[in-house]
């Protein structure tokens, strides 16, 4: 992954060995330099200058594998049919 390819929002792989995370900002200190902040899935903040070697082992990761958004009322309605 090159460093321009960083955007607030886009979950990563590689940048901590406990699991992806979320993107918070990224600015460029240079060409081959850049600050980033980023939310662990624990929600700590963390903020690290990163280089273009470093970027390398970042991979954009997968989508969210659950989310909790559905709407309640119909989840209870399925559960008491079950």
């Amino acid at each position: 992954m090159d460093l321009d390819q960083i955007q607030q929002g886009v979950r990563l792989n590689g940048v901590r060995a406990d699991g992806p995370v979320e993107v918070i900002a990224f600015q460029p200190n240079g060409t081959r330099m850049g600050t980033l902040t980023v939310r662990s899935q624990r929600g700590e903040l963390e903020e690290r200058l990163v280089s273009a070697e470093d970027a390398l082992r970042f991979e954009i990761a997968p989508a969210r594998r659950w989310t909790f958004d559905a709407d309640g009322d119909l989840f209870r309605l399925a559960s008491e049919a079950r």
